[in-house]
């Protein structure tokens, strides 16, 4: 029952935080590769506030072994 209501809040997070300027810093399985870079094109396009640079994207990833994910 959580799911829907996390989706819609996780939906308007990209939206504002873009909207405001803020520094973002987004954890993701990356469970399909278009969910990943869907969610890096809505950041880096986003209309930003007079004086706020575009958004710089970077990715760390963090591999386990099958067994231990």
């Amino acid at each position: 029952m959580v799911r829907p209501d996390g989706g819609a809040w996780w939906e308007q997070a990209q939206q504002y935080a873009p909207e405001c300027g803020f520094n973002i810093a987004l954890e993701s399985a990356m469970v399909s590769p278009a969910e990943y870079e869907d969610i890096g094109r809505r950041i880096h396009s986003a209309t930003l506030p007079p004086g706020v640079a575009p958004y710089r994207i970077e990715t760390a990833y963090v591999a386990v072994p099958g067994p231990v994910s």
